[in-house]
């Protein structure tokens, strides 16, 4: 975190916003999170829930805010700003490592670090507890599905490839227990020419 000089005036009024700051609605539904059995919704706030929850409280009290993307070596991030009408600021970076290089996955994570990026400055609260399970325990489809595995397999025989090597090469005893985070790259490399 960066900050100006002095962030005394900022700091009084980040207080008092933050005193009477509304909790973040959670519009958002997350089915791969509901679990009857434990009471979880699977309920989140989005970027506008958060940003209906600190905008109007900020600016009564003198704080606006900016957020600026950045992609650098793989990680797509936001450097998110508090600024007070007397001119204090604090601002710090929020990313995370794309998995994906493309348009789309960009966008979706600059959304995802926007979010978190400005409730964490804001200090508003987001989701469900949900006791880091999202963080503790791989996520329920952590593999590929069946349609994806048969993907694969028309892929490596159109492209006159052995299954074995791949499942070599990947440590695997079969394709279904191949990563959701590996399935593209896969593809694209099975889609490679072969080098001589």
């Amino acid at each position: 975190m960066k900050q100006s000089e002095q962030i005394n005036e900022l700091a009084a009024a980040l207080a008092k916003a933050q005193a009477v700051m509304p909790k973040a609605k959670m519009s958002g539904i997350n089915s791969r999170f509901a679990d009857k059995a434990t009471g979880k919704s699977g309920a989140y706030a989005t970027l506008d829930d958060i940003r209906d929850a600190v905008k109007n409280t900020l600016t009564a009290n003198g704080i606006s805010y900016t957020q600026h993307p950045y992609s650098i070596n793989g990680e797509v991030g936001v450097e998110t700003m508090l600024i007070h009408s007397s001119g204090q600021w604090m601002r710090s970076r929020f990313g995370v490592p794309s998995a994906k290089h493309d348009p789309q996955a960009y966008g979706s994570l600059l959304t995802y670090v926007r979010k978190f990026a400005l409730a964490a400055a804001a200090g508003v609260s987001t989701q469900e507890d949900t006791d880091a399970d999202e963080v503790s325990h791989e996520p329920p489809s952590s593999t590929i599905s069946p349609d994806q595995v048969a993907i694969i397999r028309k892929e490596l025989e159109r492209h006159n490839k052995p299954e074995s090597k791949i499942l070599k090469h990947k440590n695997l005893n079969d394709l279904s227990e191949l990563k959701q985070s590996q399935y593209d790259r896969l593809l694209d490399n099975i889609r490679q020419p072969i080098q001589k």
